[in-house]
């Protein structure tokens, strides 16, 4: 009772700061009126910042190297509207601004921070990005209600969301009938009344794999960008002045003009005025197409609130043109001191999310491992301040994205965090009971074989501050989704299932095609579609005839892990230091048991529908499962059916590789220095 009266007072504070910024339109000057929009996209719950959650201290200048956060976004965003005034400052987010740290977990809980942040902030119009649909419409809806009947701060901010059709969605249905979700808005802001639309892109949406029964139109496709722009011209025909496009779709830049889905749209729909970007997580000031059909802006934010965007233009108050403008990405660093009101509002949360958390801590690290806050140390790596991050960053020579050091974290985590099941009640109960433990984990009583994971499923790297690295930098490296079986907590679930060795060189071909570009398909290297594996090793050959296989690739099963105390002790391991077993393709009886995640299983699925490519599962016995058919083979912490989560993993793994936060990382192998598993050769 007495945090929710201090998250009361402090959100009343807030709005008593928002009410007090007046201004009347600052610059302004004959039939001109000055306009600032600031944007943030892609914050991705990032309430503490971006970098070492225990170092973040925004109320302190020059003392860390953390990035955004919302106390210092809240400082910038209410200096920026006292000084030129709120009338003048139309404030936006495009998306997915849920799922991606410790912070996702108050989603479910009648204070969901984000849409509180939103709320405190006064943003005049946000749109949903493909991550808010990571459980499904109906939980997003009930987060959207929470959030509304949160007392200390009700959410009340429109959602735009122009191009979703609900369907068979009741809850999301009810959102549109009673106002919460719009298909377009018009707000006068500085005497200019702007018409604001948002949109779910493609791209986007084929990251959505949770959002059925929704739908959602596709503008780049020449036969429905007409539909968006008769919405465009809906707008200026009941008097918008001016036309801001909130997209969760992206584009890049070459030779200076905006290219891809959203440059698309500025050059075929007239009549938008700006396109305030996200979803590629790309830092980008103001650009237009080389076209410049429509005279269009586009602009994006970058990623977790290490910039805003702002635009400052000056439009003709008759008819909305924009005569002129500058573009700013405004760095969100520790040179701005935080807003002290809204970081009193983090730590309330902090101190709520520590007490939640008690049984994870003591599940995790034990009871007595002293580990009590989000903000604790679990793992050390290196010993100064900016020691040695953990990241994606490829490790294999001459190519942009490959093995890196983080994903091959990542990888073992999810093997050996099963594994470990079995080694722990062996260590205590003998090999009866050790199967018998594995059997009610994962269905039968055999060892995680090969893990994978691939680098979209993974987030922040493990930045390090003072060598130290805490509960919530390792949930941030995999926070994503949740278990639509399993509501007691958020993250995907892992699974296991069976494979052939054909299996394994697709899913290996499809990380060196689609993540590396090894094999020059055309296609651009994308860390996101780089399987990052544990178990196996790759000798990649320039010269494909050298290849074993004659496929320009080799796989091995890593050399036995002589190492007692391991989880895959007397069994393959994970770093390849010596040679390996060879998998022959062609080889239809051998079964390989995997660990992944429920997201990462259902993509593989996919590849069968949008390729050639086919990747099997098969059972223990060796039965081939039908498309989908291993999605309900969750890995259970318990007997009552709770399941294990991506984030569970590598902060159970790196607290036991780094024997209880006491040993370097790097001295486990998580170094560039260990042997690789991708090995190239002439």
């Amino acid at each position: 009772m007495k945090k929710i009266r201090v998250l009361f007072a402090i959100a009343a504070m807030l709005t008593l700061t928002l009410m007090g910024c007046g201004g009347s339109g600052s610059g302004a000057s004959d039939n001109t009126v000055s306009l600032t929009i600031l944007q943030t996209s892609d914050l991705h719950d990032h309430a503490g910042g971006y970098g070492s959650a225990a170092s973040y201290s925004p109320m302190v200048t020059g003392n860390d190297t953390v990035v955004g956060g919302y106390a210092r976004l809240a400082a910038y965003i209410l200096g920026v509207k006292s000084q030129i005034g709120t009338d003048n400052v139309l404030l936006c987010d495009s998306g997915d601004f849920t799922m991606g740290t410790v912070y996702t977990m108050t989603l479910p809980s009648s204070s969901p921070l984000a849409f509180m942040y939103f709320t405190l902030m006064g943003y005049d119009a946000i749109t949903i990005g493909n991550h808010e649909t990571d459980l499904g419409p109906a939980e997003l809806a009930s987060f959207i209600t929470a959030a509304q009947a949160n007392t200390a701060s009700p959410f009340s901010i429109p959602i735009v969301a122009s191009n979703m059709n609900p369907n068979t969605s009741t809850e999301i249905s009810t959102l549109l009938n009673n106002g919460t979700i719009v298909k377009s808005l018009i707000i006068t802001k500085a005497g200019i009344k702007i018409g604001i639309l948002g949109q779910l892109g493609p791209n986007a949406v084929f990251d959505s794999p949770n959002a059925s029964p929704l739908t959602f139109v596709n503008y780049n496709d020449p036969a429905y960008t007409a539909e968006l722009q008769t919405q465009v011209n809906a707008l200026r025909n009941s008097g918008a002045q001016l036309v801001v496009l909130l997209s969760h779709e992206g584009f890049k830049v070459s030779g200076g003009y905006a290219t891809g889905n959203d440059a698309y749209i500025a050059d075929h729909v007239s009549g938008i005025d700006v396109i305030l970007s996200g979803h590629l997580h790309i830092n980008q000031t103001a650009v237009k197409t080389a076209a410049n059909t429509n005279n269009t802006i586009l602009v994006e934010p970058g990623q977790y609130g290490e910039y805003i965007a702002r635009l400052d233009l000056k439009v003709d108050k008759t008819s909305g043109k924009i005569n002129s403008y500058t573009s700013t990405n405004v760095l969100i660093d520790d040179t701005i001191s935080g807003n002290a009101w809204m970081n009193s509002l983090v730590n309330e949360v902090n101190s709520s999310l520590n007490t939640a958390l008690v049984p994870a801590f003591n599940a995790l690290f034990g009871s007595t491992s002293g580990v009590s806050s989000i903000l604790d140390t679990v793992a050390i790596n290196g010993t100064a301040i900016n020691g040695i991050a953990i990241t994606q960053e490829s490790i294999t020579p001459g190519f942009t994205v490959g093995e890196s050091v983080l994903g091959n974290l990542a990888a073992d985590s999810y093997r050996n965090a099963i594994n470990g099941i079995w080694a722990s009640t062996y260590a205590s109960y003998g090999a009866t009971a050790a199967n018998a433990a594995m059997t009610v984990a994962t269905g039968d009583a055999n060892l995680v074989q090969i893990g994978f994971v691939p680098g979209g499923v993974i987030r922040d790297p493990l930045a390090v501050e003072a060598g130290t690295i805490s509960f919530a930098d390792l949930y941030a490296v995999l926070p994503l989704g949740g278990d639509p079986s399993d509501s007691s907590a958020l993250g995907y679930p892992l699974l296991t299932t069976y494979i052939k060795a054909a299996d394994i060189y697709t899913i290996v071909g499809i990380s060196l095609s689609m993540g590396m570009d090894l094999t020059h398909s055309g296609l651009n290297a994308d860390s996101d579609y780089y399987i990052n594996f544990a178990g196996i090793y790759v000798i990649v050959y320039a010269n494909p005839a050298n290849s074993v296989t004659g496929l320009g690739y080799d796989v091995y099963l890593c050399p036995t892990d002589n190492n007692t105390s391991s989880p895959n002790s007397g069994m393959n391991g994970n770093i390849p230091t010596g040679v390996g077993t060879f998998i022959n393709p062609g080889n239809t009886t051998i079964l390989y048991k995997i660990s992944t995640d429920l997201y990462t299983l259902m993509m593989m699925y996919e590849v069968e529908n949008i390729s050639s490519y086919v990747v099997n599962t098969y059972d223990a016995a060796g039965n081939l499962l039908p498309q989908y058919g291993a999605v309900g083979n969750r890995v259970y912490t318990s007997a009552s059916g709770t399941t294990m989560r991506g984030w569970q993993s590598i902060e159970a793994w790196s607290w036991a590789a780094g024997a209880h936060a006491t040993s370097n990382l790097s001295i486990a192998g998580y170094t560039s220095a260990a042997p690789s598993r991708v090995q190239l050769q002439p």
